[in-house]
């Protein structure tokens, strides 16, 4: 297994970078899935699920994901 970790602030674009780094993993990379950490809410898994992505998701609550 190997494990790519995108982080930082919200709106900078970190789910389009998952996207294509995703599209250009697939096959090459065996299998590729996505698991995403918020603090309170997230519609990205709709968005991977869209792309053809198996996705999780978390919320942290009030706790920072980061930390």
């Amino acid at each position: 297994m190997r494990l790519i970790v995108v982080a930082g602030p919200p709106s900078v674009g970190k789910t389009a970078i998952v996207l294509k780094t995703a599209e250009a993993l697939a096959g090459a990379a065996g299998h590729v899935g996505v698991v995403k950490f918020d603090s309170l809410a997230s519609m990205d898994e709709a968005t991977h699920a869209k792309a053809g992505l198996p996705a999780v998701a978390g919320l942290a609550g009030s706790l920072c994901p980061d930390h």
